[in-house]
Parts: structure tokens; C-alpha cells; sequence
């Protein structure tokens, strides 16, 4: 017997992920990052800075050390730009729009909690 899965039209998935919610970029690989997370999740993350260098530069003690050594400011300037140019950063454009999708389902949510709508010009 084969069984069809129905799904609730009411039903809303949640707006919480198992991700936590102030991790480096680089806390994910490039792939998942670029292949996995929503634009809103790769907005979320795309200003938290990242904690380590690329993989060339830790290929010794001394490289270790080096970078280690460094404040955030320093290494930010120093690192940041190389591993940020694995991951796909949301644009400018793209920002925008989720910030006007956010705020029409914010004003679709206040109108299904206060049942008023301009729909019927009332």
C-alpha cells in the first residue's frame, strides 16, 4: 500500500536552525555554506569575521604561531579577504530584497493576528 504524504497548508516550519546563531562564516565549509545555508542564514553570518586562516597558512608550527601571535584587528586585515573569497556573500541587491520580504511577512503576520485586511477596502 502506497502512502501520500499531506501536508497542513497552516502548517509553518520553524524560523530556528540547529546553526549557532553567532559563528565565524567559516565555521561552515565553502560548500555548505554556498550550496546549503538560506540567503537569510548566509546574511546572518556574512559580518561575524572568521577565526582561521586557509590551510596554507598553518602547514607548520611557526605559521601557527604567526598568525596566533596577531590581534583581530591584524589578522582580519590579513586573512579575512583570502577565506572570505570561498564564500558566495550576499549582494547588495539581495539584502535588500530579503529585507522587503521580511517586511511583508511581518505585515502579513500582523494582519493574520489582528484580521484586518486593505484587501476588501475596508
Amino acid at each position: 500500500m502506497e502512502r501520500t504524504r499531506i501536508v497542513d497548508p497552516q502548517f509553518n516550519t520553524p524560523s530556528y536552525t540547529n546553526h549557532p546563531r553567532n559563528a565565524p562564516i567559516n565555521y561552515f565549509s565553502p560548500w555548505y555554506h554556498n550550496n546549503v545555508l538560506t540567503l537569510c542564514e548566509c546574511a546572518m553570518y556574512m559580518n561575524n569575521g572568521v577565526t582561521l586562516p586557509l590551510p596554507q597558512h598553518c602547514q607548520s608550527a611557526d605559521d601557527i604561531r604567526r598568525w596566533r601571535k596577531l590581534n583581530t584587528k591584524k589578522f582580519m586585515e590579513e586573512y579575512e579577504n583570502d577565506v572570505l573569497a570561498l564564500y558566495d556573500i550576499p549582494m547588495e541587491e539581495e539584502l535588500e530584497c530579503l529585507d522587503r520580504n521580511e517586511d511583508e511577512d511581518d505585515e502579513d503576520n500582523e494582519e493574520d493576528i489582528t484580521g484586518d485586511s486593505d484587501e476588501d477596502g475596508k
